[in-house]
């Protein structure tokens, strides 16, 4: 299995000729099947890295500030108004919709529904970029940092002008669908909200 190679092109992207058909493992049947992954998509997996809270005030022994576990978060200030987080490669537009600053970002900052958030950063055209996106969960989350102190809960220097106020994700709530998931970077927590609620916005792409 593991000399058996690939020509064509496959959903994962453009597979290079040298491409290895690997055994995946379903994880719940453990039944084995094949599946065309290119070196750049073993090298993204391999690369995942879990970064720190941010937290580095302990409160108790054994505790996450007493720890530090993960990688620090880093940041790459693109100077054309994006950020790139230097653990995940996500590229973010580094002022909250609709400012389209490159700096301090003092413009506008405005609240959509989910659906209009949705829409805003999927029809985003920016800094060169068109497949802006608004972030799931996972990733609206891993830009926070939770050591206790001024709100809101993000590095200000990388991401300016941020509302401490809550932020859409794209990711739905399981237990209801008529809501999502949002980040409130004032007290620095997921949190759940019906989607017809108006909230911040902060697009990425990656």
């Amino acid at each position: 299995m593991a000399d058996q190679k690939i020509t064509e092109f496959d959903a994962l992207g453009d597979a290079p000729a040298d491409t290895d058909i690997l055994p995946i493992v379903d994880d719940v049947s453990g039944t084995a099947t094949t599946k065309k992954v290119t070196v750049a998509h073993l090298k993204e997996a391999l690369n995942f890295k879990v970064t720190k809270t941010g937290q580095t005030t302990s409160y108790a022994d054994c505790d996450d500030g007493y720890y530090e576990q993960g990688q620090a978060l880093s940041y790459t200030d693109n100077s054309d108004g994006t950020v790139t987080d230097n653990n995940t490669g996500l590229m973010w537009k580094k002022c909250s919709e609709p400012d389209t600053g490159t700096g301090t970002c003092t413009g506008t900052h405005s609240k959509y529904t989910c659906a209009a958030a949705l829409t805003r950063c999927e029809g985003l055209t920016f800094a060169g970029f068109s497949d802006w996106r608004l972030p799931n969960a996972k990733e609206l989350w891993s830009i926070t940092s939770l050591e206790p102190g001024s709100a809101p809960y993000i590095n200000q220097t990388a991401f300016p002008g941020t509302v401490s106020l809550y932020y859409w994700s794209s990711t739905t709530y399981p237990s209801n669908t008529g809501y999502a998931l949002s980040v409130y970077f004032n007290f620095g927590k997921l949190s759940t909200s019906n989607k017809t609620s108006s909230y911040y916005v902060r697009c990425v792409r990656g």
